[in-house]
C-alpha cells in the first residue's frame, strides 16, 4: 500500500498538472479522510428552509456564495458583471453540505468556495459539484497538494 510519505517523495517539486491523476486521487483521499466528517445535506436544507419560514434568511451567512466578477467573466457565458448579476446568475448552486474540520473550513474560505458555520464548532462546506467521489474534486487535490506536496 502506497503511503501518504511514498507520494511526497515521488512528486516532490513537481506541479500539480503534472501528477497523474489517479495519485492526484489518492492524495486528495488522505485529506478527505482527515478533514471532511460528514454529509449533512438534509439536516443543513432543512436548518435553512425552516429559517426561511420564519423570516430568518440564514443564506446571507454563507461565505462566497457569490462568484466574484473574476469568475463570472471566466466563464465566458457574460461580457457584463452587472447583466449576470441581475439575471441572478452569480450565486453558486450548491449540491451538497459537508460537515468539515475548522482547518479545512478556512482553505476552503480562502479558495472561495461556499461555507458555513452557525456557531464556534460547527464548520460546512457547500459542495457545488456532485456525482463523483470528494478526492476527484479539483479543489480538494488542490488543497490536498498545497498542504502534502508542495514545497
Amino acid at each position: 500500500m502506497t503511503t501518504l510519505r511514498d507520494y511526497q517523495q515521488k512528486y516532490k517539486g513537481v506541479e500539480l498538472k503534472d501528477i497523474k491523476d489517479s495519485d492526484r486521487q489518492k492524495i486528495a483521499g488522505f485529506l478527505v479522510e482527515r478533514e471532511i466528517k460528514e454529509n449533512m445535506s438534509m439536516l443543513i436544507e432543512d436548518i435553512f428552509k425552516n429559517a426561511q419560514e420564519q423570516d430568518n434568511f440564514l443564506y446571507d451567512e454563507i461565505k462566497n456564495l457569490y462568484r466574484t466578477d473574476e469568475e463570472i467573466l471566466n466563464d465566458g457565458n457574460y461580457d457584463n458583471v452587472e447583466e449576470c448579476r441581475d439575471n441572478g446568475e452569480d450565486i453558486k448552486e450548491v449540491f451538497e453540505w459537508w460537515l468539515i474540520s475548522k482547518w479545512l473550513y478556512e482553505k476552503l474560505n480562502e479558495k472561495l468556495e461556499p461555507v458555513f458555520t452557525p456557531n464556534d464548532f460547527n464548520y460546512f462546506w457547500g459542495r457545488t459539484c456532485t456525482g463523483q467521489a470528494i478526492c476527484c474534486d479539483y479543489i480538494i487535490q488542490e488543497i490536498a497538494y498545497e498542504t502534502f506536496i508542495k514545497d
